[in-house]
């Protein structure tokens, strides 16, 4: 991708977590998009502290649009 992704990094890129970025949810978590960097979408799952026992954790696959 040509830089890093850090955690701070992510919760800036999608608002801190704003429900206006939220493409979806299920009993596992929240999923935002966001453009990470020019060109490069990424979609965010944050998984529910219910679920997996107060360990915050969050999942993040990247696609740049130009290789569609």
């Amino acid at each position: 991708m040509g830089f890093s992704l850090t955690y701070e990094a992510i919760v800036q890129a999608i608002g801190n977590f704003n429900a206006g970025k939220c493409i979806g949810t299920n009993r596992f978590g929240s999923t935002y998009k966001t453009e990470i960097a020019l060109g490069t979408l990424v979609a965010v799952k944050r998984l529910t502290v219910e679920r997996f026992q107060g360990v915050t954790t969050v999942s993040c696959r990247g696609k740049d649009p130009r290789n569609d």
